[in-house]
């Protein structure tokens, strides 16, 4: 395989920079993206939903390198929820959960 996330040894992609002392989440939604994420995971065992690598791997070329690891994260929480109707399109562009 041969896609834009297989970037370990890719020449022009630029040195790796380490942040001394990283912390694990450098925002706090990143913590509680990793929350949902996990949580999700567990709880939607038996859901039929595509592996974690799978569904982070089939982002857009262009979207994965403009976003971050998180984010990243997120795109496959979303793109999970709404491809196994625990959330539809419009409870997601309206951040209001169905009230029936």
């Amino acid at each position: 395989m041969n896609g834009v996330h297989d970037m370990g040894g890719m020449d022009g992609m630029g040195p790796i920079e380490r942040e001394a002392d990283e912390p694990v989440f450098h925002e706090p939604w990143e913590g509680r993206v990793y929350a949902i994420a996990t949580g999700i995971d567990r709880w939607g065992v038996g859901r039929n939903w595509t592996g974690f690598r799978f569904e982070i791997e089939s982002i857009p070329a262009a979207e994965y390198l403009r976003i971050s690891y998180y984010e990243k994260w997120f795109t496959m929480v979303v793109n999970r929820l709404l491809k196994s109707d625990l959330v539809t399109q419009e409870e997601l562009e309206s951040a209001a959960s169905d009230p029936n």
